[in-house]
């Protein structure tokens, strides 16, 4: 199956539908779509595929098969960390395209975009990756570890 794609202003070109399962999909049983507008200028920029209650099953079912699986639940914290953090890095590495698409998306100034949207959403992903070292424990440990030493 070919994977649809909507181009959007600038030339940016992204997969069209609902990610479920790590792929992007079209509606399971919905044929109805909504009208992606551009708020500043009230175009249409595309028409994407509207969900329905097939569509959050799926998408709820997928995601607690992924969340419970032993690929992630058996991988340690500061395993999950150092993949969180590959997500940062990838925004970060794409930044320029990543502030375009959400200044499309909500009509703000590209200016108000990057940097300060783009860099808090940064700093606050790595914020969440840092505390990955410090799940299950591992924090504690070391506390009461610093307390002996006193």
């Amino acid at each position: 199956m070919t994977e649809q794609t909507v181009t959007l202003p600038g030339g940016i070109v992204m997969p069209e539908g609902h990610f479920i399962n790590n792929r992007f999909v079209g509606s399971l049983s919905s044929k109805s779509s909504s009208k992606l507008i551009n708020p500043t200028t009230e175009d249409v920029l595309c028409e994407l595929p509207q969900g329905d209650v097939s569509d959050v099953d799926a998408a709820v079912d997928a995601a607690n098969a992924a969340f419970t699986s032993s690929a992630w639940a058996g991988l340690p914290s500061h395993e999950r960390g150092r993949l969180m953090f590959r997500l940062a890095d990838a925004i970060e590495a794409n930044r320029d395209t990543v502030a375009r698409i959400e200044s499309i998306n909500v009509g703000k100034p590209i200016a108000e975009s990057f940097p300060y949207d783009l860099n808090q959403v940064i700093r606050v992903w790595r914020f969440f990756c840092r505390l990955c070292r410090q799940i299950l424990g591992q924090a504690s440990q070391h506390r009461q570890r610093c307390r002996r030493l006193r």
